[in-house]
């Protein structure tokens, strides 16, 4: 129900705010096929109906991975409402994320926790994501469902799901350790770190593995995502790493975060408004914010495989040369919602927190509906 509340309030701000732009009403069916499909929209909409090109500007779609674009095409029998069917595929997926990501959480809290979590998910300034023709809410739906059939050991589900995440996004990789270690750890392989970087820990560790069996292998295939990748990208282009290229020279995206961090400083305080605030404050604000949520997850002691998740989610977000939708990208870093659920055991905290998230919610949905640079 929280769910589709938050989409009920996607679709409400996106009314209010096209309709105070244009001075007046608008046709809801527009905005609901329009206002929620911006920027990157069009790239997985152009691939859902003609696959990629190594030609024209139309070569640096690329960088967009195809599991999202397949989707939408398989559901797609008028390209004429392409919108309408990336709508259906992120909306239906999302309530996959909440179902899945509620089962998630019971499986080790109570239901206040659980219910919190997908409330501050729900929430969360970039939350509109989830209801827009993004690939957000099918990361997150196949990421979920990969850890929670590897919390259940039913490994070979939990990898082929790795696959499709890995097929839809790039950090689906960070599924490989996130497996690999939740296996260690069902397996009573994984003992603390301070035991680890002494001598007996190493070899304490070292004989652990003696109780492994070749179920930790399912742990690696995500990865094959990611290699069918490349092969699409060879086939295309004759070169596996043409994305890399693109990202580089189109794109500006390179693997440097300290330049990244440097970007957001420039833009927080040598340009204007808005821009002052997407691209630098807020790039900031939300990396920090991650990071906080990686050390309070390693407080909280964290499932150690949510804390593995958390952080390579996160650094995936902040490696790049310009910061420019940090904000979206620590979105699908979902153990921090298990966080919050968890910091927020007094009602006045989290009434707080919801407060401040959904002002930011609200803030994000507004400015994407009327076509304004978010994330």
């Amino acid at each position: 129900m929280t769910a589709l509340i938050s989409k009920f309030a996607v679709f409400a701000i996106a009314y209010a705010s096209t309709y105070f732009t244009n001075g007046g009403p608008t046709d809801p069916g527009y905005i609901l096929l329009h206002e929620l499909v911006r920027w990157d929209s069009q790239q997985y909409l152009r691939i859902a109906q003609f696959g990629y090109v190594n030609q024209g500007d139309a070569a640096n779609g690329i960088v967009f991975f195809p599991f999202y674009p397949l989707l939408i095409r398989i559901i797609t029998f008028d390209f004429n409402y392409a919108n309408l069917s990336g709508l259906i595929v992120s909306n239906v997926c999302s309530i996959f994320t909440v179902v899945y990501l509620f089962k998630l959480v019971k499986l080790d809290y109570n239901d206040s926790v659980a219910k919190k979590t997908i409330l501050f998910l729900s929430i969360f300034p970039t939350a509109c994501f989830l209801s827009a023709l993004y690939t957000e809410s099918v990361f997150l739906a196949l990421t979920i469902a990969s850890i929670y059939y590897a919390r259940n050991s039913n490994w070979p589900l939990a990898g082929l799901l790795g696959i499709l995440s890995t097929l839809t996004r790039i950090t689906g990789l960070v599924l490989v350790p996130t497996l690999a270690v939740e296996y260690l750890y069902q397996k009573k392989g994984i003992i603390k770190l301070s035991r680890i970087l002494s001598l007996d820990g190493f070899r304490n560790f070292t004989f652990k593995y003696k109780i492994l069996d070749w179920k930790i292998l399912w742990s690696v295939v995500p990865a094959a995502g990611f290699l069918i990748y490349l092969l699409i990208n060879f086939i295309v282009t004759g070169n596996p790493f043409a994305f890399a290229s693109v990202e580089s020279k189109h794109f500006f995206q390179d693997f440097n975060p300290l330049a990244g961090w440097k970007s957001a400083i420039g833009h927080w305080t040598t340009t204007s408004y808005p821009n002052n605030l997407m691209i630098g404050v807020f790039q900031v604000i939300f990396a920090t914010f991650g990071y906080l949520m990686i050390v309070a997850a390693y407080k909280l002691k964290l499932r150690p495989s949510y804390q593995v998740c958390m952080f390579f989610t996160w650094f995936f977000a902040v490696s790049t040369s310009f910061w420019l939708s940090v904000p979206r990208y620590i979105l699908v870093v979902f153990p921090q919602f298990i966080v919050l659920g968890l910091l927020s055991t007094r009602k006045s905290v989290t009434i707080i927190i919801a407060i401040l998230s959904f002002v930011g919610f609200a803030y994000y949905t507004w400015w994407f509906a009327t076509g304004q640079w978010t994330a």
